[in-house]
């Protein structure tokens, strides 16, 4: 950031940390927050969809989902280390059982009808889902030659990102923006079901 506007690396960090800051209290106030050319955040599915009005809940819910994520991703790699690394046969069996259940907990989520039901999906999908990223790296990576394996990483990390990460928020919001009034739940649905 100094970098790029010039500023100190102390100016930097104030002016990253008051806009963190100001985020988080729009948040927490139930404003939305839209980022020119990045998107708009805001509790949209909990407040509109669920009609979740307690601002405890949805950021209870929220702190929680955005903790569960990280923790899947570390217990994915033990649950690799603990049955003989990323080469084992079984390696490939968790991979199934995480995979199904992430669909369940990402399937649910559109029809959940309160905070600790959304909340559950959600931690049943993040969690899960986060903790396929490092057996599937692992896979991957070890299945090639090493002169490839850097490719390999970055063509890994470049097709999740294109056909997943990136487009997700985005349909959700177009198909969000269409359809609310008609079907509230379409945009969650159409988030959770794509690839």
């Amino acid at each position: 950031i100094a970098e790029k506007t010039n500023l100190t690396k102390a100016d930097s960090e104030k002016a990253l940390k008051a806009f963190t800051e100001v985020v988080a209290e729009e948040l927490k106030k139930g404003e939305k927050i839209t980022l020119v050319g990045f998107g708009t955040f805001s509790f949209a599915f909990l407040e509109n969809v669920l009609k979740i009005t307690n601002k405890n809940e949805r950021l209870f819910s929220i702190s929680l989902s955005s903790i569960f994520g990280p923790i899947g991703n570390v217990v994915g790699g033990i649950i690799s280390e603990c049955i003989g690394g990323y080469q084992n046969k079984k390696s490939g069996f968790v991979v199934i059982v995480l995979q199904i259940l992430s669909v369940i907990g990402g399937i649910a989520i559109p029809y959940t009808n309160g905070i600790w039901q959304f909340t559950c999906a959600n931690l049943l999908f993040l969690f899960s889902f986060s903790a396929l990223f490092p057996i599937v790296l692992g896979i991957i990576i070890n299945s090639l030659p090493n002169e490839m394996k850097a490719m390999g990483n970055s063509f890994n990390n470049l097709v999740i990102n294109l056909i997943g990460t990136v487009p997700g928020p985005y349909i959700y919001g177009v198909v969000n923006d269409l359809y609310a009034k008609e079907n509230p739940r379409l945009a969650a649905k159409a988030l959770f079901m794509f690839p």
